[in-house]
């Protein structure tokens, strides 16, 4: 990953920006390369609405994170952008976040009313801090008894709540701990990755960082091995976590109860050679914390000529945070004695670990 910021532009720079960065990328720069385009289109656009008299935002935060691996070129479907404004008029801020992964994102053919009523009135709290029933209503264009319920099931779950005093409704613990939740994931990839970068150079094999998300695990990074023949990024894809190595190690780390309320309702799991029922489950995740890594060798259905090998990471405190993997094509791993790939995996979940607070 590699993160560039820049602090000041105009609104109308983004867009010159994005198109200098993409051209870039068109014309096969690295990410040194997309970076220096994007960088000199923004600050060029900024000097010029400058001049023109333009009120520059607040602060304009653009970070360009290529998912490259060491000596490939980057294209569009593997460049993600994200853009985030926020403007010194609390009337006219607005919070953009785009990511260029092959398609621009499309509204529901289908939406929900009362859904898209209730995120609109959430994001309506990144330009204030507090809120009125009377607000609420004008702005949605509805009547405001539709707006108290709305604001009141917000307040049920948490999502915002209600001034004793005022009455006006304010961000809640829900909404907050939302956004704590992707600033850690943000701050876990940057720690975890030169250790990744390092790990994938080492034993010549792709690298995972994965997270539980209820009984599954997301990918949220990855560094792809130097081999031709290798496995491919997973990054963004959410996997059953019984499937994956790492996912089955992080099962492992969850309390009898919590484990038990996760797969409440669960009578079969699908997709292992192995795994079939929850009491197998249960019985592979005792010998994984006994074992301290978890190994698959295409366990998994769909992917039956793929192995990984996954260890542990951990905040301060000892809670397991994330799990990392090294996958590779199963014939290279199989068989083999997997005590130099254990270590050396180890040594990088803990080299993570050591940086996390």
């Amino acid at each position: 990953m590699v993160p560039v910021a820049w602090a000041l532009a105009l609104p109308a720079g983004l867009t010159a920006a994005l198109a200098a960065a993409e051209a870039a990328v068109d014309a096969g720069a690295d990410a040194a390369g997309l970076a220096e385009a994007g960088r000199d289109a923004l600050v060029g656009a900024a000097d010029a609405g400058v001049e023109a008299g333009a009120a520059p935002p607040q602060a304009v935060n653009i970070a360009i994170e290529p998912r490259m691996t060491r000596g490939r070129k980057l294209n569009r479907s593997n460049m993600a952008v994200g853009i985030i404004l926020r403007y010194e008029s609390a009337g006219a801020a607005r919070q953009y976040l785009r990511w260029v992964d092959g398609e621009e994102a499309r509204k529901p053919a289908y939406p929900v009313g009362a859904v898209d009523n209730a995120l609109r009135l959430l994001l309506l709290f990144r330009e204030r801090k507090r809120l009125r029933v009377s607000d609420a209503a004008r702005t949605l264009g509805v009547a405001s008894s539709t707006a108290h319920r709305l604001l009141d099931t917000l307040r049920y779950h948490g999502f915002v709540q209600q001034d004793a005093e005022s009455r006006a409704y304010e961000a809640g613990p829900a909404l907050t701990e939302l956004g704590l939740a992707a600033v850690r994931e943000l701050d876990l990839r940057t720690w975890a990755h030169p250790h990744m970068e390092a790990l994938s150079e080492a034993v010549g094999e792709t690298v995972h960082l994965l997270v539980l998300r209820g009984r599954d695990v997301l990918f949220v990074d990855a560094v792809e091995g130097a081999d031709p023949l290798r496995v491919t990024s997973r990054i963004g894809s959410i996997v059953p976590a019984h499937l994956t190595a790492g996912g089955r190690l992080l099962l492992a780390e969850l309390p009898s109860e919590e484990l038990a309320r996760r797969f409440k309702g669960v009578s079969r799991l699908t997709g292992s050679k192995t795994l079939s029922t929850l009491t197998d489950l249960k019985r592979m995740l005792d010998c994984l914390r006994r074992q301290g890594y978890s190994v698959n060798m295409g366990d998994t259905l769909k992917e039956p000529h793929t192995a990984a090998v996954a260890a542990l990471v951990r905040e301060s405190s000892g809670r397991a945070v994330a799990s990392l993997s090294i996958a590779a094509p199963l014939a290279r791993l199989e068989g083999q004695d997997l005590t130099e790939v254990v270590e050396r995996l180890q040594a990088a979940a803990e080299a993570v670990s050591r940086e996390l607070p």
